[in-house]
């Protein structure tokens, strides 16, 4: 039986997403711990408290991603729906890569420098449509990897069937 042909374009595209999407949030780490806000500056300590939040909630994703490459990794030989892998590698690449460059372009439009509680406002609200369209990406790529990983689990079920109800020649019935 011959060998089946590799298939590791998700874990090239996730891993470039998250090498890129890690580029794009190294700046606001840098700026959250050089800036130190002042106790009595709500303003600065509001962002500070969204993006810092922000933060942690995209490393725990990294962290998620880079274990999913892991399983691609480990399927990589098998017979794989290929629209369910590009779809989630797809999405995931929109979300750690597609939504923070569409966001950095849109924070160069904000006039960041007179805070007031409009600009505040303004980020909380960006902050909130960035959330929500990132969960949503994320969403789509999971029930993707799911699919994937149930119609794996079914192709392998069917292979043990295969051979335990004894399609392969029997030697036994030939001759009777």
């Amino acid at each position: 039986m011959p060998k089946q042909k590799t298939f590791l374009v998700p874990v090239y595209i996730i891993v470039f997403s998250v090498l890129v999407g890690a580029a794009f949030e190294w700046p606001i780490v840098m700026s959250i711990l050089k800036n130190k806000p002042s106790a009595s500056d709500s303003f600065d300590n509001d962002l500070r408290k969204l993006f810092i939040g922000r933060l942690v909630n995209t490393a725990i994703v990294y962290i998620i991603m880079l274990a999913e490459c892991l399983v691609y990794w480990m399927i990589r030989e098998k017979r794989i729906r290929k629209d369910f892998a590009i779809g989630h590698a797809v999405a995931v690449a929109l979300a750690l890569v597609g939504i923070p460059v569409g966001f950095a372009i849109t924070y160069n439009f904000i006039d960041l420098s007179i805070p007031s509680d409009e600009t505040a406002r303004t980020i909380q609200i960006m902050n909130a449509l960035d959330s929500g369209l990132f969960k949503a990406f994320l969403i789509i790529a999971h029930i993707c990897f799911t699919l994937l990983l149930m119609n794996v689990w079914k192709s392998r079920k069917e292979k043990l069937v295969e051979i335990a109800g004894g399609d392969e020649k029997d030697i036994l019935n030939d001759h009777a």
